[in-house]
């Protein structure tokens, strides 16, 4: 059996603390004992088969952060087993790029954004279904515990434990989800278990244009994914074929898809962040803050959600935090002063018209692009380690507190060849610092 974890996003759910470039399935939260639920989707995968048989979907711009984070765990992903999704077009589309790409198997498709307890028990149920894939398409689905206006939901054929999937509703009020669960309607956990063969023969069926597009074309992904409807794959296949069947998973299961959901998961288990909160006449107050050498002192208050970061704060009423993409659509705020890139951040610390100076940390075994400016020039100061250094065609290694200029016009490059992450103090200077002052002639991350 395959898994593919699908780990794309855009930053929303949980912003601030997660962004454009930072996803909420890669942010590494107390919560969860500092790994981020992509690493804890990696370790469910791991427990159903072996590293080389673990896809990951991700998009060009964070790939990286998945990338970096199985090393983490000592599980890192192969090269070739990166799905790459031009854009986000629901999951009818790459759920098929990716079987295309995998080719004959039995595939489970996981998020990478859930938290899923008991992993021998799940492992247990997902494999009992293996071998009905030939002929049916598995749909896993968890007993609703209250109204939630965010998750999707299924209506059975039947009341049996197993049964034929009816129909799907998509986000419902609270009032209408509340009668859902009332006539034992459930939520959808958005893992599937599809045999490639099978679902091949049912989209040619159901939807004989996507599968001549993906399956019979020689495009690329790119091509592809510029004429390609943006469907999702339970109403516009799995809703429209007869076999497919809904099996109960029968675990703990959430997604962490606000911060009201985080808060009752805090509650569940009883995690506390007393060390931070400072409170007088007040109570049910949640507060998640990005660093805990802050305190956080609330009076007279009731029900509020804070979230802290470096660069944003936000207040919000508990049961109101699903409206943040409301605030995302009119903040300045949707990428950090962090900002990540494939070799891993850079930090902006001081900038004003005519200079900019950033902290860079250059991971283990990276580089940056062979690169030149057309508008700045640039000066490195090497704060930690050693770093080796390309001006024009001229190598030279640079140890701690040493520099080097980088003239207007002069092609260059900064590289970590050692075991120890780098940083590097940089100041640019001119008339231009927009990071779109670029022109790349070699790169290792496909953006020449």
């Amino acid at each position: 059996m395959k898994v593919v974890i699908l780990a794309w996003g855009n930053g929303i759910r949980l912003w601030p603390i997660s962004r454009q470039t930072f996803p909420k399935q890669f942010n590494k939260l107390d919560t969860l004992g500092w790994d981020s639920l992509f690493q804890k989707s990696l370790e469910r995968a791991l427990a159903l088969t072996e590293l080389k048989n673990i896809y990951v979907v991700v998009n060009k711009e964070n790939y990286f952060h998945a990338e970096v984070q199985a090393e983490e765990i000592w599980n890192p992903i192969f090269k070739d087993n990166f799905i790459f999704q031009p854009s986000v077009k629901e999951t009818l589309p790459i759920i098929s790029l990716s079987i295309k790409q995998i080719g004959d198997e039995n595939i489970l498709f996981l998020p990478s954004d859930h938290v899923l307890d008991w992993i021998d028990h799940f492992k247990e149920r997902v494999e009992s279904w293996l071998n009905f894939t030939n002929k049916w398409i598995v749909v896993f689905w968890f007993k609703p515990s209250k109204p939630e206006s965010w998750y999707w939901y299924i209506k059975k054929e039947s009341n049996e434990t197993i049964s034929k999937v009816e129909k799907f509703y998509e986000k419902p009020t609270v009032e209408k989800a509340s009668e859902y669960i009332e006539n034992w309607y459930l939520w959808n956990s958005w893992i599937f278990l599809i045999n490639s063969k099978t679902f091949i023969e049912n989209l040619s069926v159901v939807n004989p244009k996507m599968k001549e597009l993906i399956f019979d074309s020689n495009l690329n992904n790119e091509e592809i994914y510029n004429k390609v409807e943006p469907i999702s794959i339970d109403i516009w296949l799995i809703e429209k074929i007869s076999w497919v069947y809904c099996v109960d998973l029968n675990n703990y299961w959430t997604d962490l898809w606000n911060f009201d959901s985080i808060n009752e998961y805090h509650v569940e288990n009883d995690i506390r962040n007393k060390h931070i909160l400072n409170e007088w006449g007040s109570r049910d107050n949640f507060v998640l803050t990005e660093t805990k050498k802050k305190e956080v002192c609330l009076i007279d208050v009731e029900n509020l959600v804070v979230v802290d970061t470096e660069d944003v704060l936000l207040i919000s009423k508990k049961w109101s935090t699903q409206k943040v993409k409301e605030i995302v659509k009119r903040s300045k705020k949707i990428i950090w002063n962090l900002e990540y890139r494939p070799w891993w951040s850079y930090k902006i610390i001081s900038e004003w018209n005519w200079y900019k100076t950033k902290r860079l940390t250059i991971l283990p075994w990276k580089k940056l692009s062979l690169q030149m400016h057309h508008h700045r020039s640039e000066h490195w100061v090497v704060a930690e380690w050693t770093a080796k250094v390309t001006v024009w065609e001229e190598e030279r290694i640079l140890s701690k507190w040493q520099s080097t200029y980088i003239p207007i016009w002069n092609k260059h490059r900064l590289e970590n060849p050692w075991l120890i992450p780098v940083l590097i103090i940089e100041t640019q200077i001119w008339d231009y610092l927009w990071e779109d002052d670029i022109e790349r002639f070699d790169d290792d991350f496909w953006r020449c």
